[in-house]
């Protein structure tokens, strides 16, 4: 009896979500707009200001780059200049001459005076951009332009770097007209302003610049891209639509397409509501799909009627990371001790959570570099062993003194349990299964993990913070170089950049050092891979996995291709295929 009643139940269920699948209203899909999904949108759409992986995607095309990297090739293209920066000789001074015919929305025309300002504001100290700041400060000496020609821009580093010749490679370029209309920024200087005298009206200036209102008012998030921000509904969806008469038109660069008339990016946090948004053709494109999902979708024949699958590998990782230097008030130094770091990398079966949460999707990672760059230290995996883990913890001075199971140890006087929280962001069910598996690993030696899942915005608030124990997350990286300072140097902890974790003295600084100065490319990597051994030995990080990714597109759509290279999805090449375009309601 009760058996039926659950069966019934079951089964009213089922009609409810068939019937709610049913009533939603059809979609005139002979409409030239893509709905892109995104788990969470951005906190920001401000150029400079509170970078994010939802925000590049969006950011690519609302803004421009001087150049950027090819997602086809790996290769460095030209986008607002004529030919990519060349030195002039000294290995400092580089320059490069913008194309003639870019406008602004306004109709004035791009010009160097719109690069220096962007060079300013990246590098300003009154810029709320503590992660991104130090990567260019440690580059630039001056930037000027040719005292005949406006287009052609010239910029000095402070010493011989690697990183010289492509640093404009993700700086976005602002109008200056726009931003500074009184030019009130005009007497400061690129070189040596980190010691300039700032006044009460700059920082009245900075304190609106860094302001909500050019980070959500879509009138104010202003750029050289094809498309202009129309609608920003935090919690929903951001809407794109396509500029009229646009300097791209007819421009043969593949970031310079612009082929759908509104691109629309919505947030759908829960895989249930993404899978029914599929089913009744809400969405067009989708980056990324966890495995288990895509490859049940994939076996519906509705799914394969009307969409496209694209498997990629992707220059991204996932890590746990510890917080080694926390306040010893509310968070406890149970992370110092590098065998305390190492053993609990012995402890989490990485090959496992591969197999079983990611499908087999996804490859091991053991460095902060991908194992298809050429700079890649082919270090050998962190074996997982329980036992090992559980002598080095013994080793730390870590016992179950009690028999209660948990292991704890006397700090400054005191007896600590060895528990922690272990945050996590939502939305993601690879994060929660990932995290489920590591706690019972944990716990068969006598470790205590305790879920904390959050927001993706409050999670690296928390993270540039410090305000945390482990954090599981994850880094977006690229086929080119990166330089490690933003995410490893000292002053980078120090000044809560991206440096969440507290590693670093003067000797990986040093190192790091080594890999920027050095453009002989031997010595460059030779740097670049002694640093990611001492990762390695240092372990700040337990580097997981690097996911493959599976990306949908629409049929309706041709140009459906997928890339390793961030954006993954170019979403400005989805062109509306001809036999859509009379199809009023599907």
């Amino acid at each position: 009896m009760k058996n039926n009643f659950c069966r019934k139940k079951i089964f009213a269920f089922v009609v409810v979500i068939i019937g709610l699948a049913s009533c939603v209203e059809k979609r005139d899909l002979s409409q030239n707009t893509v709905i892109y999904h995104m788990l969470s949108l951005p906190e920001s759409l401000h150029p400079l200001i509170k970078d994010s992986s939802p925000k590049k995607i969006i950011s690519h095309y609302t803004q421009k780059y001087i150049h950027f990297t090819d997602v086809r090739t790996f290769k460095q293209i030209p986008i607002l200049c004529k030919s990519l920066p060349d030195t002039i000789g000294d290995l400092q001074t580089y320059t490069f001459e913008l194309k003639d015919n870019i406008r602004w929305d306004d109709e004035t025309p791009l010009t160097g005076e719109d690069v220096i300002f962007s060079v300013k504001m990246m590098i300003s100290p009154l810029t709320n951009n503590p992660g991104k700041r130090s990567i260019y400060t440690q580059v630039f000496e001056n930037v000027w332009l040719d005292s005949l020609n406006p287009l052609i821009v010239y910029y000095k580093s402070k010493e011989i770097r690697y990183s010289t010749k492509g640093i404009f490679m993700e700086i976005p370029i602002l109008q200056k007209s726009f931003w500074d209309k009184q030019g009130k920024l005009n007497e400061v200087p690129i070189k040596g302003i980190e010691n300039f005298k700032f006044t009460k009206e700059h920082k009245r200036w900075f304190e609106k610049f860094n302001g909500q209102e050019y980070s959500f008012n879509p009138e104010k998030i202003v750029g050289l891209g094809a498309y202009q921000v129309t609608e920003y509904k935090v919690g929903s969806h951001v809407t794109l639509s396509k500029k009229k008469n646009h300097w791209t038109k007819g421009d043969t660069c593949i970031y310079n397409w612009a082929y759908p008339e509104k691109i629309i990016f919505k947030e759908i946090s829960d895989k249930t509501g993404v899978k029914l948004a599929l089913m009744n053709e809400r969405v067009d494109a989708v980056y990324k799909f966890g495995p288990k999902t895509i490859s049940k979708l994939q076996k519906k024949e509705y799914f394969n009627e009307k969409y496209y699958t694209v498997n990629k590998g992707e220059f991204v990782y996932t890590y746990l990371g510890f917080n080694m230097k926390p306040d010893l008030t509310k968070y406890k130094p149970l992370f110092v001790d590098q065998k305390v770091r190492r053993a609990l990398a012995h402890a989490v079966p990485v090959d496992e959570i591969i197999e079983v949460i990611y499908a087999g999707y996804a490859s091991v990672q053991v460095s902060n570099t991908n194992p298809s760059n050429y700079r890649y230290n082919n270090l050998k995996p962190i074996e997982y062993n329980l036992e090992k883990a559980k002598k080095l913890l013994k080793e730390a001075g870590w016992l179950d003194t009690n028999g209660d199971h948990v292991l704890d140890k006397t700090i400054n006087g005191e007896k600590v349990d060895f528990k922690f929280k272990y945050s996590y962001m939502t939305g993601s069910s690879t994060g929660k299964e990932t995290f489920l598996t590591v706690k019972e690993n944990f716990k068969r030696i006598g470790v205590v993990a305790v879920g904390n899942p959050m927001e993706f915005a409050t999670f690296y608030n928390k993270a540039q913070k410090h305000e945390f124990e482990l954090m599981a997350g994850g880094w977006i990286s690229g086929s080119g170089y990166s330089d490690p300072d933003q995410l490893w140097g000292v002053d980078n902890w120090e000044n809560q950049g991206y440096n969440f974790t507290g590693f670093g003295d003067a000797s990986s600084d040093s190192l790091i050092r080594q890999i920027n100065i050095n453009i002989d490319e031997e010595k460059h990597i030779s740097a670049h891979q002694a640093f990611q051994k001492r990762l390695y030995d240092d372990q700040p990080y337990i580097f997981l996995l690097s996911p493959q990714k599976t990306l949908v597109i629409h049929r309706r759509f041709e140009n459906a291709a997928g890339y390793m290279q961030s954006p993954s999805i170019l979403i400005n090449t989805l062109k509306l295929k001809e036999e859509y375009k009379t199809k009023k309601i599907n």
